[in-house]
């Protein structure tokens, strides 16, 4: 009578395979990874030991077009600014002495030299492919204003 539902795609042939079951039809090719620059904002307020180590797993980001920019919130004291100068010259310092984070994220918007900015917190451990999924992100249509991920908790 009727086509059944496995059977209802017009022109659609699949060749079987050795034990004769049909094959699914080909996945296209990925698109390539193409790298949009993107500036990395790690807002902070006198917490060098978690700083440190937020900013060592960035320093392990496998992306090739980003900088740095570390917003200094506030600060009691020059920690912060100790620590990027000693350990980690490659990121960029940014004090902002009016307390709040958003006047932190907004002073790191204002620092990034990209048009893709990436927000994290100084107690975050960013994966090393953070980036990539960032940027796959925007690339999925132009008129894409903001990409978020999933937070464990």
């Amino acid at each position: 009578m009727g086509a059944s539902a496995a059977g209802s795609s017009r022109g659609a042939r699949r060749r079987p395979t050795r034990r004769g079951s049909p094959r699914l039809p080909a996945i296209p090719p990925a698109a390539p990874r193409v790298p949009q620059p993107i500036t990395v904002v790690v807002c902070t307020r006198d917490r060098g030991g978690l700083l440190r180590e937020s900013l060592d797993a960035i320093r392990a980001i496998d992306y090739p077009l980003m900088e740095t920019v570390v917003v200094d919130n506030a600060p009691s004291d020059d920690e912060t600014h100790d620590l990027l100068a000693h350990e980690f010259p490659e990121f960029r310092y940014v004090r902002e002495d009016r307390a709040g984070l958003s006047h932190a994220r907004n002073a790191g918007l204002q620092a990034a030299s990209s048009s893709l900015v990436a927000y994290t917190d100084d107690d975050v451990m960013v994966d090393p492919q953070w980036l990539w999924a960032i940027a796959a992100g925007f690339a999925r249509s132009d008129d894409v204003g903001c990409v978020t991920g999933v937070v464990p908790s």
